[in-house]
């Protein structure tokens, strides 16, 4: 974004910053004046977004899963998992099946 501030000084934000800075400044902001979401509210966020008709973050974590392989997402259940890994893993198979369709 370019333009010029009320003084007539030139003005710059990078793009970056418009389509990701504002968004985590503005989490930092409302953690510090609400505090962290619990592991139950992020796990109830995660099960919202499995039917969602948007970018989520299921799906970034598939795309991160399968970046991790350089081929494809493995979701096999492995029963070393912690059980909060276990959850994730059937909310990215739910997702993916739901991308699927």
């Amino acid at each position: 974004l370019r333009g010029v501030t009320d003084d007539g000084k030139i003005l710059n934000i990078a793009g970056d910053y418009m389509a990701h800075g504002i968004r985590e400044r503005a989490s930092e902001i409302v953690t510090l004046e609400l505090g962290r979401q619990t592991e139950k509210e992020v796990s109830r966020q995660l099960e919202r977004e499995v039917d969602a008709e948007r970018f989520t973050r299921l799906d970034r974590m598939l795309i991160a899963e399968q970046a991790a392989s350089n081929e494809f997402a493995d979701l096999r259940p492995d029963k070393d998992m912690a059980e909060t890994m276990r959850q994730n893993r059937a909310l990215l198979i739910d997702r993916a099946r739901k991308l699927e369709r």
